[in-house]
């Protein structure tokens, strides 16, 4: 009776969620009306307990799938990124809405919770700042600095450590920065950002450029 499970424990929600996403499984669809009926119950869940089901959801091997799926459920949880739900992009260099990227981004990424949480908001401020051509294509200018405003605000809500804020915050404002491949361009950023933070922006770009 997944009504009254997830009345028992609303995690059990996003338990099922890291489920398919770690095992890829296939949400059965009783279920799965259960969850996003019930779904509003996750608001009474402690964040700790959630971050933790999430960590280990965006670190599966189908959580494109989970992510595309339940939308509504992750709402509850995280609303920021409900605006992201079906925004098209109205760009050549975008086949999809910004979810849809979002969603593929996160999965082209190594599974590792910072670098997956980085995708997942790095373009959450593109529907505050659209813009719209003569031509009829869209812009997002400017978008980084909406996205880090609200990946602040969801890592503070999810109690993420220290570490993990800091190494995302410093992703999410700059991952549009496509380093020149000269010597002299490239010594700067490592000055300026450090090896270990280098190679993360050019996972993000690569994971960034795939979705």
């Amino acid at each position: 009776e997944a009504l009254q499970r997830f009345e028992e424990d609303a995690l059990r929600i996003l338990r099922a969620l890291r489920f398919a996403s770690v095992y890829g499984f296939e949400i059965e669809p009783a279920t799965a009306r259960a969850m996003r009926e019930k779904g509003g119950l996750l608001r009474h869940v402690s964040a700790e307990r959630i971050q933790l089901e999430l960590r280990r959801m965006l670190c599966g091997q189908g959580v494109r799938g989970a992510l595309l799926g339940f939308p509504d459920v992750l709402g509850e949880v995280i609303p920021e990124i409900l605006p992201a739900v079906g925004f098209d992009q109205r760009n050549p260099h975008h086949d999809s809405d910004v979810w849809g990227h979002t969603a593929r981004a996160v999965e082209a990424i190594e599974p590792e919770f910072a670098l997956r949480l980085t995708m997942l908001l790095h373009d959450l401020g593109k529907p505050r700042c659209f813009e719209m051509d003569a031509d009829g294509t869209g812009h997002f200018y400017g978008h980084e600095r909406h996205s880090v405003r609200i990946a602040e605000r969801v890592l503070a809500h999810l109690r993420c450590d220290n570490k993990t804020q800091a190494r995302v915050l410093l992703l999410v404002p700059i991952h549009g920065q496509i380093p020149e491949p000269t010597r002299r361009r490239i010594t700067r950023q490592l000055n300026q950002i450090g090896p270990d933070a280098l190679r993360d922006l050019l996972r993000v770009q690569r994971a960034d450029t795939l979705a």
